[in-house]
Order: structure tokens, then sequence, then C-alpha cells
């Protein structure tokens, strides 16, 4: 746009005001201004139109492309994963070394349940949170503007004002559909880290008894072959 694409007022008008000169002189001082603010308020609303209603479909975008990584690292780790099973004494089971792979065979399995309810989730928020900004925007514009008038170039900046806490409102909504599973699937593994590591301790216990019991075993029954050794020995003295 240009100040050329504007038509000045007519002059048959101005030729009837005695004012002719100043209001010539106005125009063409606010033109600029005018323009900028036009422009302003045509970038917010491009804004709005467009970028804002993609939010959703970018979030869910970038929970699918998560959600394609946990698979391709479930698939490429799989054959380590599954040689920590034939590892003497904790191969068996959850225990400290397979647990995070049970936890990304989790992860790929429960991702996409865990996103559909985000989503559904976040739009409840927005409109819940749309409807409190309506509510007390004004009220914190009053605080603000407190027994102030500053023209039309506030207005416009209170409208971006706005329009920047809408988008960041719903962008932190909808980032649930990327937070949700991730929380979700690392409050699971450190549960199952925990019983893997209280498994592993009570194997490690109880193999650990069991060699002592062995030892201790073999130990009687050696002490029972030295004494029977002794004692025939002893009785063929006795004997001769």
């Amino acid at each position: 746009m240009c100040l050329n694409n504007f038509k000045r007022p007519d002059d048959s008008v101005l030729q009837q005001s005695p004012s002719k000169d100043a209001i010539i002189g106005v125009y063409e001082a606010l033109g600029p201004l005018l323009l900028l603010l036009i422009g302003a308020l045509f970038s917010m609303g491009a804004l709005l139109s467009t970028y804002v209603p993609f939010i959703p479909f970018i979030t869910w975008l970038s929970g699918i492309v998560s959600w394609l990584i946990s698979v391709v690292i479930a698939v490429v780790a799989a054959p380590l994963w599954a040689l920590c099973h034939i590892l003497p004494e904790e191969g068996e089971g959850v225990n400290s070394k397979t647990a995070m792979g049970y936890l990304t065979l989790l992860d790929v399995m429960l991702r996409p349940l865990l996103m559909v309810i985000a989503f559904f989730i976040a739009s409840i928020i927005v409109v819940i949170m749309g409807t409190l900004l309506l509510e007390f925007f004004g009220i914190a514009l009053s605080n603000v503007q407190f027994e102030s008038i500053t023209g039309v170039v506030s207005i416009v900046l209170f409208v971006a004002v706005f329009i920047s806490i809408g988008v960041n409102l719903i962008h932190s909504a909808f980032n649930l559909v990327l937070i949700l599973p991730d929380k979700t699937i690392s409050m699971i593994g450190q549960t199952i880290g925990a019983n893997a590591n209280d498994l592993a301790d009570r194997t490690a216990s109880s193999a650990s008894a069991i060699r002592n019991r062995n030892h201790m075993g073999h130990v009687k029954i050696r002490e029972k072959r030295m004494g029977n050794k002794s004692s025939s020995s002893n009785d063929g003295m006795k004997k001769s």
C-alpha cells in the first residue's frame, strides 16, 4: 500500500471549508500513521485467521513424530534388548537391565491412546481458559489504563497483547498432546525401575543365601567324610 492509493478529499468540499489547508495538512500528517495501524491490525487478523487454526494440527503432527521415533528405537534396540534376557541371574523377567526395553514397548503401545486423550482434554482447557481470558482481560485493562486515555495506538497495542495471550494459551493447552504421554510413561518407568531394582536386590540376596547354604552343606559333607575316615582308621588301629 502507499499514500497514492488513498483519494484526497474532494476539492469542492474543501473549497467550501474555511480551513482547507489545515484539513489537507492533518490528512497528510496522519496518513502514514493510519497506514501503520491498519497494517498492524491486518497482520494480527491474518495471524488469527491462518496460524491459530493450525496450532492443534502442528502439535498433533509433532506427537506423531515422537511416536515414530519411539517405534524406530524399539525396532533398532530390540536385538540388544533380547540379549539382556540371556544374562545369568539377572536375565529373567523385568530387572534393571531389561526394564527400559519393556518401557519402550509400553511407550509404543500407549502413546497414541494418550495423545487422543490429551487432545480432547486440551480442547476443553482452551474453552475454559478462553472464557476466563474474556472475563478478566477487561478488568486487567482497566487497571492498566486507570484514568488514562492514550489514543488509537494504545488500543492497537492492547489488541496485540490480547492476541499474544490467546495464542500462548492455545499453544500451552495443546502441548498437553506431547507432555501427557511423556509424563505418564516417565511415571510408569520410575515405578518399573524401582520394582526392578528391588527385584534385583532380592534376587541377588537370594542367590547369595543359596550359595552360602550350598557352601555350608559342602563343608558339612566334607566334615562328615573326614569324620568317617578318621573313625575307620581308628577302628583299624584298634583291631590291629
